[in-house]
């Protein structure tokens, strides 16, 4: 049996939203009700997901993007 959790009132924020382990979280966190943030470097995959999420009933509370490219800092 899965353990149930009560998010209300908090915030999850979803990074690699858009495959993987990302993507997988996002729907698992909906009955827990956690306002839900979902970013990507990927801004094209994480827009369809949130959409993708929309479509089946679920309700992304944000969609955030990576900022810019990422680069190597010394």
């Amino acid at each position: 049996m899965s353990p149930t959790y009560a998010f209300t009132g908090k915030v999850a924020f979803i990074t690699g939203a858009s495959s993987g382990m990302g993507l997988a979280a996002s729907p698992r966190l909906r009955p827990s009700r956690a306002a839900v943030g979902h970013a990507d470097i990927n801004e094209t995959a994480v827009t369809d997901t949130v959409k993708d999420l929309t479509d089946a009933g679920h309700r992304p509370s944000h969609q955030a993007l990576a900022p810019g490219p990422v680069r190597e800092v010394a």
